[in-house]
């Protein structure tokens, strides 16, 4: 039980930009990963509760949309976009495996890095400027009018959804607000820990000294489980479709994302998992349109 409590310890203290409790211990570093879910939760709800506040301010929208794309950067202290960067430098190098990884360690910052986190910023701009629009969906009326009554869009029934079918209806439900901003930082870090604790360290990882632990693989899974369940039970009805495709495409940018880099780089590290991260992230904030 002290392993575990530690390991919740060091998660808060590597993975969130907000001030507590500090300590270490080696071997307990397989639960620092488990704990990702929970502290990724616990970061979205004041990430949230963030939005909500700058929602019903009625800022304008460009700025609130500033405002909440800043935020989880903030929270997590920056410390994905560092592995984000060098991922995206090294891979589209195009060079050889020792090409990459020596790019990959490289401390300078490349073309490729910078281009990729402006657009990476750029996008998650430009679709959290249209979900907290309350006038943005508007222009689409007339043309989800016809679709809705056409029975093309049934599955969108008044209420349902987060994103423009929402803003014709009476705008964003508090709590999917909340909901939704959880997951978006709950589920990328689920993944890319858990693939963490699996797969086979690079040997320049600083995570290729740890010992596997099946139960602290465990532990992650059923924490995942069961804050997507609070979720989802806290969620509105109407909005729990929505919700859904968040934690899909959040889980299929981060998945996809790591094994990707794993594989042209021949092995797993922090910067890969930082790079799942912020990946599923961004599949999450688009999520939000849906």
């Amino acid at each position: 039980m002290k392993k575990v409590l530690t390991g919740l310890l060091m998660c808060w203290g590597n993975f969130c930009y907000i001030p507590g409790p500090r300590k270490w211990d080696e071997e307990a570093r397989p639960y620092m990963l488990a704990w990702l879910p929970t502290v990724g939760f616990l970061m979205g709800l004041i990430w949230g509760l963030l939005g909500i506040l700058a929602l019903k301010l009625q800022l304008p929208y460009i700025a609130a949309a500033a405002l909440l794309i800043w935020i989880p950067f903030v929270i997590s202290g920056f410390i994905h976009v560092d592995g984000y960067m060098d991922v995206n430098d090294a891979l589209m190098s195009r060079g050889d495996l020792q090409k990459k990884r020596a790019i990959l360690k490289d401390s300078r910052c490349g073309t490729f890095a910078i281009v990729s986190f402006i657009f990476l910023v750029l996008i998650e701009f430009g679709c959290m400027a249209s979900y907290v629009d309350p006038g943005l969906g508007q222009s689409f009326k007339p043309l989800l009018d016809t679709l809705i009554s056409s029975g093309l869009l049934q599955l969108f029934s008044p209420g349902m959804g987060n994103g423009l079918i929402n803003s014709l209806t009476g705008g964003h439900d508090p709590k999917s607000v909340l909901m939704a901003f959880a997951v978006i930082m709950t589920v990328p870090r689920a993944v890319s820990g858990f693939l963490m604790m699996n797969l086979e360290p690079m040997e320049t990882s600083q995570y290729r000294m740890m010992m596997k632990d099946t139960k602290a693989a465990v532990f992650m899974a059923v924490q995942l489980l069961i804050l997507l369940v609070i979720a989802h039970t806290v969620c509105p009805r109407p909005d729990r479709f929505g919700l859904m495709m968040i934690i899909i495409l959040s889980f299929a940018g981060s998945l996809i994302s790591c094994l990707i880099a794993r594989h042209q780089l021949k092995g797993m590290n922090g910067d890969i998992a930082g790079y799942g991260i912020l990946w599923g992230e961004l599949m999450g904030i688009v999520g939000l349109l849906i």
